[in-house]
């Protein structure tokens, strides 16, 4: 009877430092968990940890279970040309100075085969290209991931909005990401028709995605909001993006 009386006190004892530890955990690191819903990210620590216990799916606490991570760090750029970018210095400071998981690059202007082999192959990186079929030197998306995606899809499997290489998804276990270098509507109206037909066709193409996980997408949408997102604004407000 006493030792059973001792081994409560010690299952008692041990249960309420775990239940601190997972609280201050909780306080400490709620906010960089990633996929976790904004629901649950505001609530208090102690109903957190009541409902966050190791036996819930997916969230990741103190020696909790799998399928969370910590926060990624990711950078989306329109580089306007990577081979420019690389020359002039731009490249190598992404990955040296930020660390990032994912950088998402856009309008990279070259095929793989036209950059540097530093460019194309950054140490500790998996590197991803999509280049137009049609036209050398012209939009393009690349993405360099620390993570090996279990999946690489390249455009929205339309071939008539995929030859201009414009968009990589790359799948992972718990999400899918997307880089996306959107077209151009100035010019010519049939552009403004492919502009259009090319974002009916994305927003069809993400709600198929996110019925099997969640989807990241980044890249350049080509649509000013406002007068600080042009170098020009009085020069465009009859182009088509920005009217």
């Amino acid at each position: 009877k006493t030792m059973n009386q001792k081994h409560k006190a010690l299952i008692i004892f041990g249960t309420a430092i775990l239940y601190t530890i997972g609280v201050l955990a909780w306080e400490t690191y709620r906010e960089d968990l990633i996929g976790l819903p904004s629901s649950f990210q505001s609530l208090d620590p102690v109903t957190a940890y009541t409902i966050l216990t190791p036996s819930s799916e997916g969230v990741l606490l103190l020696g909790g279970c799998a399928g969370y991570t910590y926060r990624m760090k990711l950078i989306s750029w329109n580089t306007n040309g990577l081979r420019a970018t690389a020359k002039q210095g731009y490249f190598d400071p992404l990955f040296r100075d930020y660390d990032p998981d994912i950088v998402c690059l856009q309008e990279t202007k070259a095929l793989p085969d036209q950059l540097p082999e530093d460019v194309r192959e950054v140490f500790g990186y998996q590197s991803y290209f999509c280049s137009p079929t049609t036209k050398k030197g012209y939009s393009g998306v690349a993405i360099y991931t620390k993570e090996s995606p279990i999946a690489v899809t390249y455009g929205l499997g339309v071939p008539a909005l995929d030859e201009e290489g414009r968009l990589i998804t790359l799948e992972y276990a718990d999400y899918y990401l997307i880089n996306c270098y959107f077209p151009n509507g100035g010019g010519a109206p049939e552009r403004l028709d492919y502009k259009l037909a090319f974002y009916d066709a994305f927003l069809s193409y993400i709600d198929k995605l996110e019925k099997h996980k969640p989807v990241i997408w980044c890249g350049d949408v080509n649509v000013a909001h406002t007068e600080i997102d042009l170098a020009r604004p009085d020069e465009n407000h009859f182009t088509a993006g920005f009217t």
